[in-house]
């Protein structure tokens, strides 16, 4: 294991790699009412921040419900079908934790060039200045586990966090010496602007059935 990553242990529970992070950290707040799904019009995109090293380019998305429920019915759809597909593991994750809402953040690897190292456990997230490691990783592909890739080859995984990822709140990530804060003020504006259109156009519906989305 890398001497980067302050883990207590690492055992597997299915296909995911539990990393064991210290949990004892502030509980972040997280939204209570979360708006239906289906109204949205945003993409993946909106919920999606990229970094880069020499030989990596990673991409990540938030997949926490407050935030899918904000994308188009499409997006929505591929989205939270991804999520329920992992959703035994996850639930374990959570109970074995004592997490009662897990953090969710859906990482692709992407080598930029041949015979590229990389570590899964180096990418670690930064809330509203409350730094998070994950307690465990989900694989998407098998090669998430391990530590080379060639180029062009993919990894990915579900990394499941002690914590939400609250999309209301500015959020930072960080892969070794890389940190990217894409997911910035201006990112929250548009979230919550998206929030409020669709919480003003059920309110709307609901006083005027007739109406459409």
């Amino acid at each position: 294991m890398s001497s980067h990553f302050p883990l207590r242990a690492a055992c597997i529970l299915g296909s995911a790699v539990l990393l064991g992070a210290d949990t004892a950290v502030a509980q972040i707040q997280t939204d209570d009412g979360l708006p239906p799904a289906g109204y949205g019009r945003l993409n993946q995109d909106n919920l999606s921040i990229g970094m880069r090293t020499s030989s990596l380019d990673i991409r990540l998305t938030i997949l926490q419900e407050s935030a899918l429920r904000l994308l188009n019915q499409d997006s929505y759809a591929s989205l939270h079908r991804l999520v329920e597909s992992k959703r035994v593991q996850i639930d374990s994750i959570a109970k074995l934790y004592s997490v009662p809402q897990p953090g969710l953040l859906m990482v692709r690897y992407f080598a930029l060039v041949e015979g590229t190292r990389f570590d899964a456990q180096l990418l670690t997230a930064n809330v509203n200045t409350l730094f998070l490691n994950p307690v465990a990783i989900i694989p998407l592909t098998t090669s998430i586990q391990s530590n080379r890739l060639e180029r062009r080859q993919t990894a990915a995984g579900i990394y499941v966090f002690a914590d939400a990822l609250t999309p209301y709140l500015p959020m930072s990530f960080t892969y070794g010496a890389t940190t990217t804060n894409g997911w910035d003020s201006n990112r929250v504006q548009v979230l919550q602007r998206e929030r409020n259109r669709i919480q003003s156009r059920v309110m709307q519906q609901q006083s005027d059935p007739e109406g459409g989305r």
